[in-house]
């Protein structure tokens, strides 16, 4: 069996730096996870996919190892940014269209590339997308629409508690890589000859 080709690298985007890990050849397929998850859930999917096609694996915005930038930190994001923060990366990685295959949120994602990247896009592969919780159980709703205010109260927080203590460090949603230094194992769109 012929050993797996696997590259791994940091996108600079207009809003986020954007992980990401490719492997294999043939035609491209990004995988897009859901909502408080990284690439990792797609590592058996990677391996097998990889034998016959070019599998990219990203971390959205503001998951694993994807930062977004300072000046947005502040700022809500929508799937449509989203979407767009995988056009860029497909730019990055020269790559004119692909197939999209995303998980949950990462199958709203990819809808909404598709819609935006008509010409960018070869297929689509949603699995357990969805709009709204509203078609969720009532205690898993409940919990998803909980989660979603504590999260945000917990982030409004640390920012003012931050902001009196003068904090030096920033929350990891926030945090950004100031050099490739210290992602030494990562490859920098901008450090590459070429690339957007």
């Amino acid at each position: 069996m012929e050993k797996m080709i696997c590259r791994q690298g940091m996108a600079d985007t207009s809003q986020a730096w954007i992980y990401y890990k490719e492997s294999g050849r043939g035609t491209p397929i990004l995988m897009l996870h859901g909502n408080a998850e990284t690439h990792l859930i797609f590592d058996y999917y990677e391996k097998k996919l990889s034998m016959k096609y070019r599998v990219i694996l990203m971390d959205s915005r503001a998951h694993g190892r994807s930062r977004i930038k300072p000046e947005y930190a502040e700022s809500e994001f929508t799937t449509t940014d989203m979407a767009r923060d995988a056009a860029a990366l497909l730019d990055v990685l020269h790559i004119r269209s692909c197939i999209l295959f995303g998980f949950s949120d990462g199958a709203n994602i990819a809808l909404e590339f598709a819609s935006l990247f008509p010409d960018r896009t070869r297929a689509v592969i949603a699995i357990s997308g969805n709009v709204s919780p509203d078609g969720l159980i009532l205690p898993v709703r409940a919990f998803c629409v909980g989660k979603y205010y504590c999260l945000r109260a917990a982030t409004s927080l640390f920012r003012e508690i931050c902001k009196k203590k003068s904090c030096r460090f920033l929350h990891p949603f926030m945090s950004f890589p100031s050099s490739a230094a210290r992602f030494p194992a990562l490859q920098f769109s901008h450090d590459v000859p070429g690339a957007a």
